[in-house]
């Protein structure tokens, strides 16, 4: 499970409790979390490559797994997809939430890592998933701006085009409520196999308001894969 821009491997436990029957790896960048010590990655090469010695790492020879990430864990998620087909060791499944695949996007979302922390504030505000408690309190904030700014930088040097085009079965959900909700079938210019598309009411972080039917969905495609 890859987390979302400023999150960890604690982002997904809202979702614990619906996933007992599965052996679950929520995976996490440097710089936050259990890995707070190490410095920050700014680009995409960077994470690729720890998420994939990740994978490889947790991974059990012949075992079935797949893939998840939400928003720009969604995006990454494509490109380690594409590297583990390259690997021969390619998911069963991979799920998209929250986004709508690489090239959708605004001269705003390229330049967050580059705002003020007013700017910031008010853009994460505007995306939610951020606690107020986290916005308002200037300690906290600046322990958390250079992790979200970080990813953002992330986000905006896109992923490498060799790695943009995947075979394996995907499922894309998106909220009702995104900006770019109307984009959502944009993932077919990256996936040549069978892409399924679902929508739930809600925001980009529609995944906090429905944990037991985000919980249920991924059990059933683990179920049936």
């Amino acid at each position: 499970m890859l987390p979302f821009a400023g999150g960890n491997c604690y982002s997904y436990r809202f979702l614990d409790e619906f996933l007992t029957q599965f052996e679950v790896h929520s995976l996490e960048l440097p710089g936050r979390g259990k890995r707070v010590s190490e410095p920050l990655f700014l680009n995409s090469n960077e994470a690729i490559h720890d998420y994939l010695i990740q994978i490889r790492e947790h991974r059990k020879s012949g075992l079935p797994f797949i893939v998840y990430g939400h928003s720009m864990g969604a995006l990454l998620g494509l490109a380690i997809t594409a590297q583990l087909e390259k690997d021969g060791d390619a998911p069963e499944v991979f799920i998209a939430t929250g986004s709508p695949g690489p090239g959708v996007s605004k001269s705003i979302d390229q330049n967050r890592c580059r705002m003020s922390n007013e700017e910031l504030k008010d853009e994460l505000r505007l995306l939610g998933g951020v606690p107020e408690e986290v916005l308002g309190n200037d300690m906290i904030f600046d322990f958390f701006s250079p992790i979200i700014r970080a990813d953002f930088s992330i986000v905006s040097d896109g992923i490498p085009s060799s790695l943009k085009e995947i075979n394996t079965t995907t499922f894309v959900v998106m909220g009702s409520e995104e900006e770019y909700i109307e984009y959502q079938q944009n993932w077919n210019n990256y996936v040549r196999a069978e892409v399924k598309y679902h929508t739930l009411p809600g925001d980009h972080f529609f995944i906090f308001r429905h944990p037991k039917r985000i919980g249920k969905f991924l059990q059933g495609i683990l179920l049936t894969t």
